[in-house]
């Protein structure tokens, strides 16, 4: 086992996620199982919180500092990929003196899954879908995830939008517990279902007490 592998299977561990890492490996023959819960991370339930990173600017990003999301050296992208969700999102970063040291994105259109096969809930004016956030390895541990989320947060809630969801891996235990602290809520517990890409369906396993926000019973195909 090469050491690569074996530094990701002692994460996978270290975070909760081996469960996760099997249902990943089934990918490779063809069969997706994905549960994950929905979540509700609405303003006004959450306090800003002290980081132990002193000089930190967070701002949203420009399409020419698209480059940096890229070429982040733990989490490399391809850069026309992270461009081109520009035309739908928008990405918030982290600055710690010239260096980038973690992002968040947020696209008000829709919640979908599968490439976009699968269509969870349109999203209304005043409403955000927050995704794909990462913080660097080197400054993890300082707080900055939670003051990047709140942030965020504030930055939208500027822009009219008072709503926010998100979505977790029910089996990242670590994402579900970060994002408990703060306050948020899950809602729905789902379960995505494919085989070799030939089919894909979402099925609704959970509501949980009082949760019903988008007002979907179940996922429609886009």
């Amino acid at each position: 086992m090469s050491g690569r592998v074996l530094d990701r299977l002692k994460g996978r561990i270290k975070y909760g996620l081996l469960t996760q890492e099997l249902l990943d490996r089934l990918r490779r023959f063809g069969v997706q199982l994905t549960p994950y819960v929905i979540v509700d991370e609405s303003p006004g339930v959450f306090v800003e919180c002290d980081s132990k990173i002193s000089a930190c600017v967070i701002r949203p990003l420009k399409a020419e500092e698209m480059h940096q999301v890229a070429d982040m050296p733990r989490r490399r992208r391809n850069l026309d990929e992270v461009v081109s969700r520009l035309e739908y999102a928008e990405c918030i970063g982290a600055y710690v003196g010239d260096t980038l040291a973690g992002y968040t994105w947020s696209r008000y259109d829709r919640v979908a899954l599968s490439r976009g096969r699968i269509l969870l809930h349109r999203l209304a004016p005043d409403e955000a879908y927050l995704f794909d956030m990462y913080v660097d390895k080197d400054y993890r541990g300082m707080s900055l995830a939670p003051l990047l989320r709140h942030r965020c947060y504030l930055y939208l809630s500027g822009k009219g939008v008072h709503r926010f969801y998100s979505i977790t891996a029910y089996f990242n235990l670590s994402s579900r517990k970060f994002k408990a602290k703060l306050g948020a809520r899950e809602f729905e517990l789902r379960i995505t279902i494919g085989f070799w890409s030939l089919m894909n369906a979402d099925i609704l396993l959970r509501r949980y007490q009082g949760g019903n926000l988008m007002g979907t019973k179940r996922a429609y195909f886009a």
